[in-house]
């Protein structure tokens, strides 16, 4: 049986976990296979002093509308990402 897809999550405060479920009052980023959603995530996102990834925008948000832009924009670039990864691995 082929195992879930992996999802990569934010909640307000811009902080990116992982998941196989979306958790509750969480805003998905992206699903794939394990090793592309985090290699994408660990590129596109802003690392924090202590290694937690951040969604970058969302922590100094004003508004909810700064903040959901920069969920999309995110979003497209671990599309992005994710496409090209799965290419070259197509590809071998």
């Amino acid at each position: 049986m082929a195992e879930k897809a992996l999802t990569a999550y934010c909640r307000r405060s811009g902080e990116i976990g992982f998941a196989r479920r979306l958790p509750k009052d969480a805003v998905i980023l992206s699903r794939g296979p394990d090793e592309h959603v985090r290699k994408a995530a660990g590129v596109v996102a802003r690392h924090a002093y202590d290694g937690t990834l951040l969604v970058p925008g969302i922590p100094e948000a004003i508004t909810e509308d700064a903040a959901l832009e920069a969920v999309a924009w995110f979003r497209r670039q671990m599309a992005s990402r994710l496409k090209r990864y799965a290419q070259e691995a197509a590809h071998g």
